[in-house]
């Protein structure tokens, strides 16, 4: 029972630890997830700022350049040899009109401001010829291919340059920071799962299971409005079938979520709570099997010694050997002092009875030798064990109170444990030190308070 209740505590334990832990560590990777994706977006952005401003840069020189061969301005073979010495695909350029007439790619000759939105991004430079433009990555108009382009009016205002550059190494860093590229890459605990979508309309973007993204969260067991808040949501979902506790995030464009199977934590509590309980079954039995072993070592001790005490005339002598203290103490002989127990009774305080083991009367104590027979109630005994008169007078008082029969009785009733009484008894005009011991049996009980008395000294 005791080990059912602390496997139960154990476990209510673990779930408590482990949803801790849980939560902890899908905010920690909540962190890190919507960190790589900022700071993706940022050097993406920084990435393009850079690139706008080189591409303007080669814009204006291409400009210098035809300024100061006008020769080239309709040379398609020349200008292609001026990208090609610039890295740049593309030369367009543009009359006062808004009119591809000139450039590296005939094909696009007749294109306008009004041929495409692409195209059109440039319109404004028509009013104002201080201006100079770059686009984003943009499909163009014509093929479609992703370009950026860079657009200037040259020295004299009578014709704009527009370069066009693939932006190969910007397409590849763009391509590397996709969503689902993060996600994909991102390390994860077992039964845990990260999902990235659009906070509007629930498109996942980026999940660890590459056959989610496309679907929108709903669609999996996700309800976008209960995840997608202005703080922290910390919930439970049934998800695809499983219960999972779940952590989601809004981040700018995005709502970012780590989700962890319960099925996966309780498994592993499962685990630990069957090794403690092994262990603890194990140390039960290791306690019990000591236990009875020392209980059963000091019954057979108290029975031998007192089957020993009872003996002393059919033994010359008898030595209590002690080998774990080097020692030997003689425990029956024909000196008195040498003798261990003097006295030595089985007693009952229930019945108000007891049986001599062993009895040794002091003369000095009461005159002659005595034996009491066996009919004699405990409680008489007990007033005239010793004489009162050989009773130091500063321990007669404390010897009465301990003695009394009651006290013995409600004393043993309330801790089952030892009386050592101890007190000087006077002897050939000298006070000795002697004492009394009552000790509970091993079967001791308020309806059976069977015991000992012993009295040394």
């Amino acid at each position: 029972m005791i080990i059912l209740a602390a496997l139960c505590l154990q476990a209510d334990i673990l779930n408590s630890i482990n949803a801790r832990n849980i939560n902890k560590t899908s905010e920690v990777v909540l962190d890190q997830t919507i960190g790589i994706i900022e700071k993706n977006q940022k050097d993406e952005q920084d990435m393009i700022q850079s690139l706008k401003e080189d591409y303007i840069v080669r814009a204006k020189t291409v400009a210098y350049i035809l300024d100061a061969k006008p020769e080239a301005e309709r040379d398609t073979e020349e200008l292609q040899k001026i990208a090609e010495l610039m890295s740049i695909d593309e030369i367009h350029l543009f009359n006062t009109s808004g009119t591809i007439y000139s450039g590296t790619v005939p094909l696009y000759y007749g294109y306008n401001f009004g041929s495409g939105e692409q195209i059109a991004y440039f319109k404004p430079m028509l009013k104002d010829k201080s201006l100079t433009m770059c686009q984003d990555v943009t499909p163009n108009t014509s093929e479609g291919k992703q370009m950026m382009y860079a657009m200037t009016w040259n020295e004299a205002g009578t014709y704009m340059v527009q370069v066009g550059i693939e932006p190969v190494r910007l397409l590849e860093e763009v391509k590397k920071n996709e969503v689902d590229s993060v996600v994909s890459n991102m390390p994860m605990y077992e039964g845990m799962k990260l999902y990235v979508a659009d906070p509007e309309s629930g498109k996942i973007y980026g999940a660890t299971d590459e056959e989610d993204v496309g679907k929108t969260l709903d669609d999996i067991g996700i309800p976008k409005n209960k995840i997608v808040q202005d703080e922290i949501v910390t919930t439970s979902l049934n998800i695809q079938g499983a219960r999972h506790q779940c952590v989601f995030e809004k981040s700018g464009d995005y709502v970012v979520g780590v989700t962890f199977a319960i099925a996966a934590d309780n498994e592993s509590n499962l685990v630990a709570i069957l090794l403690v309980a092994v262990y603890l079954l194990g140390a039960a039995a290791g306690i019990l099997t000591l236990v009875n072993r020392v209980l059963k070592a000091n019954r057979e001790k108290k029975e031998q010694f007192a089957v020993l005490a009872s003996m002393p005339e059919i033994y010359h002598s008898m030595h209590l050997i002690r080998l774990d203290e080097n020692s030997v103490m003689e425990y029956s002989g024909t000196k008195e002092e040498c003798k261990l127990y003097s006295k030595i009774l089985r007693i009952n305080l229930t019945e108000d009875s007891y049986r001599v083991l062993n009895w040794e009367e002091n003369e000095e104590s009461t005159g002659k030798k005595k034996i009491p027979g066996s009919t004699e109630k405990l409680s008489e005994l007990l007033k005239v064990l010793e004489n009162p008169e050989n009773i130091h007078p500063d321990d007669l008082e404390k010897y009465q109170k301990q003695t009394a029969f009651d006290y013995l009785r409600n004393h043993l009733d309330e801790d089952h444990k030892r009386i050592s009484i101890t007190y000087r008894r006077k002897e050939n005009e000298k006070y000795k030190v002697v004492t009394m011991e009552v000790i509970p049996a091993d079967d001791y009980t308020t309806e059976n308070r069977a015991g000992f008395l012993y009295v040394k000294g």
